[in-house]
């Protein structure tokens, strides 16, 4: 295993989903990549994140937090939904797993949220659902 990708926002269960994902990424000497999805402009779509500046500062709290788990990390700020954010970072890096929090009952697949039932259905790698409530 060599790249883990994280989804953040802010949350706190979106921390508990990062904490996890860095201790898995330290146990295979992975590197970790926190990704922070953001509302596009102009999209009228409710969003946790909306500009660029807010979701750098989200991933790079993160980062910072996570530093006395795991050494090598990344991390990166891209505009649109945030399923649609994680799936395309992990694509983009070739990442070996995706790790997402189950927050809210609004997928079909029982227990997961809307975020991680959507990487559950299209991930092309490997998946751990952290449970957050």
């Amino acid at each position: 295993m060599k790249i883990v990708v994280v989804g953040v926002d802010g949350s706190e269960t979106a921390s508990a989903a990062a904490h996890r994902a860095a201790e898995i990424a330290a146990r295979f000497d992975a590197r970790l990549h926190i990704v922070c999805a953001h509302r596009v402009e102009g999209d009228e779509t409710r969003h946790r994140i909306n500009d660029n500046e807010r979701a750098l500062a989200v991933v790079a709290e993160e980062r910072a937090r996570l530093l006395s788990v795991v050494e090598d990390i990344s991390t990166e700020a891209v505009p649109g939904k945030p399923a649609d954010v994680i799936l395309g970072e992990a694509d983009r890096l070739g990442a070996d797993l995706l790790v997402v929090g189950n927050k809210r009952l609004q997928s079909p697949l029982r227990g997961l949220g809307s975020v991680a039932g959507t990487v559950a259905h299209h991930a092309s790698c490997d998946l751990f659902i952290v449970h957050t409530h």
